[in-house]
């Protein structure tokens, strides 16, 4: 089994009024999308070229803050081992991303054509910096996986899912890994 990301689209009330039962959550969900192995190259191919503001805003699509129940992110080098233990295996920390970090990763997203990411699209170049799962190539027959079509594929559902939370207002919870 490989890595994967999947994003769900919850209203702002509902996760406020459910933000310590991440199960509720999943099933209050007004949508969701995953995305398998390719989030990491997508991920790679959307920061690629852009400048520093712009990778810290689309870092957070695949690479999330954890918060507590609470909100707050923990100060983790504050943490006993065990309290560390406690907040990972409890459910008690949540990762994802409120409506005004959800605008500002749509803002930059929609500026992003296919052709513009397609661009950006090098299978060497992927392997070379050990993007998981270093197995990409150029061919795109739809057989075949780790390519531009799958890329391509990624970017529109990611597009589409934030463009919906973003008009919604909602919040997209996160579980990566």
């Amino acid at each position: 089994m490989g890595q994967s990301a999947t994003l769900y689209r919850i209203s702002k009330t509902d996760f406020e009024d459910n933000r310590s039962d991440q199960q509720q959550l999943i099933s209050l969900a007004k949508g969701f999308a995953t995305f398998e192995k390719f989030f990491m190259g997508l991920d790679f191919i959307l920061k690629k070229g852009e400048d520093d503001s712009t990778q810290v805003v689309l870092d957070e699509i695949f690479n999330p803050v954890c918060y507590d129940e609470n909100g707050i992110e923990p100060d983790f080098s504050k943490l006993s081992d065990e309290e560390l233990h406690d907040l990972f295996f409890n459910g008690s920390l949540l990762s994802y991303l409120p409506s005004e970090k959800i605008r500002a990763v749509n803002s930059k997203l929609e500026r992003l054509t296919k052709q513009e990411v397609a661009s950006r699209f090098n299978a060497e170049e992927l392997n070379e910096n050990d993007i998981y799962p270093n197995v990409w190539h150029s061919d795109n027959s739809p057989e075949q996986a780790f390519n531009l079509n799958h890329i391509l594929e990624d970017f529109e559902k990611l597009k589409n899912l934030f463009s919906q939370a973003s008009k919604e207002e909602e919040y997209i919870l996160q579980f990566i890994g």
